[in-house]
């Protein structure tokens, strides 16, 4: 079965090329290949299915790419055409296979008015309930909805976002859901969907929960990404003590975003102090550096660090100094905010400790990524050119190992 192939297809000199080399290469060629297709979003824009069109190259390829690297195992359903094609058109083999789904959702019920039931608009729901090994979903914004013509005079149209893709109740099984909406997309995760099995998990839009975060035992990967509302604000958060976390990654994403306060970041990372490996913490101006020193004293295996934090009062504990030596790459970056002074003698105290953290002692190869443009002024708008102290920072890099890089990171750590 082929859905919506490109009419590019790869030249055959570079397929030869690529058939000569050994099978376990050529798998990992597939491997990165599905990656960086299906795992690269930006803006929350869906991925498409071109991944497909690869199979179509011979036998052989179909074979590797379709069945061995697993290239048929995800789909990516982006508007009614497609939903409408694939219940057409897919066979039991197809259905079987399909493990990781990227949907479009609308989420539109028509309520009758004779009974309770509720009906989704769209047909989505019917593609969900035939797929019996699905463990991944992402969810994201419908922009091509369906028509309404047909629908009875007296029935009204509710917006129920979970409701739309399982109207029939919960839905278990899910080991990773993930939604990627815009800010102003209601959503209330959770509730037609169990969180009992979820590994991995992640929340955007105007979002409410009808199961806790603590309620999750087995969350292991959690994003907070352009989460609007204030769900989190308006009630106690109680201690995750018994969610062993390995990631945790957070960004305000829009202007009227969830601030996160530290409060919210010592709950969350209360049961996680051995487990956490990543922390990514992205436009904060709410937790206070004596906060995050706590938090990083205790967390005892973490190895990527990721912040970009907003000065407006205080800058006074240095947070270099509480990562974990298990910590192989550092990304930094520190404004301030309107109308407020930078903090020149904080931010040089942190300098003083990323160089000993250079100099340390390697647990692998060390990454670090800065941008703070009050200390390296050629990170200013227009700069083209490279000051002494990056020059002496690279030069410190290459002679311990460590691979240094400066610039404006942010926008391409994608959470």
């Amino acid at each position: 079965m082929r859905y919506y192939p490109s009419p590019s297809l790869l030249p055959s000199a570079t397929m030869s090329t690529l058939l000569s080399i050994p099978l376990e290469i050529r798998l990992i060629i597939y491997d990165f290949f599905l990656v960086d297709h299906k795992d690269k979003i930006v803006s929350n824009t869906q991925p498409s299915n071109d991944h497909l069109v690869l199979l179509d190259a011979c036998r052989q390829v179909e074979h590797e790419a379709g069945d061995l690297a697993g290239f048929r195992a995800y789909l990516s359903l982006r508007h009614e055409h497609e939903i409408s094609a694939f219940l057409e058109k897919a066979g039991t083999h197809v259905v079987a296979r399909i493990t990781h789904l990227d949907v479009a959702n609308d989420g539109r019920v028509i309520q009758h008015p004779r009974d309770d039931e509720c009906a989704p608009v769209s047909q989505l729901h019917r593609v969900l309930e035939k797929l019996p090994s699905l463990q991944a979903l992402r969810v994201f914004d419908c922009n091509r909805t369906p028509s309404l013509h047909g629908m009875e005079s007296n029935s009204r149209l509710v917006w129920s976002f979970e409701t739309a893709m399982f109207p029939s109740g919960k839905r278990t099984g899910l080991t990773s859901y993930e939604f990627y909406i815009a800010p102003t997309t209601k959503l209330v995760a959770l509730h037609s969907a169990s969180g009992e099995v979820i590994r991995r998990l992640r929340l955007s839009g105007l979002v409410r929960l009808d199961e806790p975060l603590e309620s999750c035992k087995v969350l292991q990967h959690l994003t907070i990404y352009g989460v609007t509302g204030n769900y989190f604000d308006s009630r106690p958060f109680p201690p995750m003590e018994k969610v062993a976390l390995h990631t945790f990654q957070y960004g305000q994403g829009d202007r009227l975003g969830f601030e996160m306060r530290t409060t919210f970041l010592v709950s969350i990372l209360s049961g996680s102090h051995a487990s956490l490996r990543k922390l990514v913490l992205l436009h904060c101006n709410k937790v206070s550096t004596n906060g995050l020193v706590a938090c990083l004293h205790s967390l005892q295996s973490l190895e990527h660090f990721a912040l970009s934090y907003i000065t407006v009062n205080e800058l006074q504990a240095n947070f270099i100094e509480a990562l974990p030596l298990s910590t192989h790459t550092i990304k930094l970056k520190i404004a301030h905010a309107r109308w407020t002074f930078p903090f020149y003698e904080e931010e040089q105290i942190l300098c003083d400790s990323l160089k000993q953290w250079m100099v340390g002692p390697p647990v692998t190869r060390k990454e670090l990524r800065l941008c703070l443009p009050h200390i390296f002024k050629s990170e200013e708008a227009f700069s083209q050119f490279t000051t002494d102290a990056e020059v002496d920072w690279e030069l410190m890099g290459l002679k311990h190992g460590v691979d240094v890089r400066f610039g404006d990171w942010e926008p391409v750590e994608i959470i």
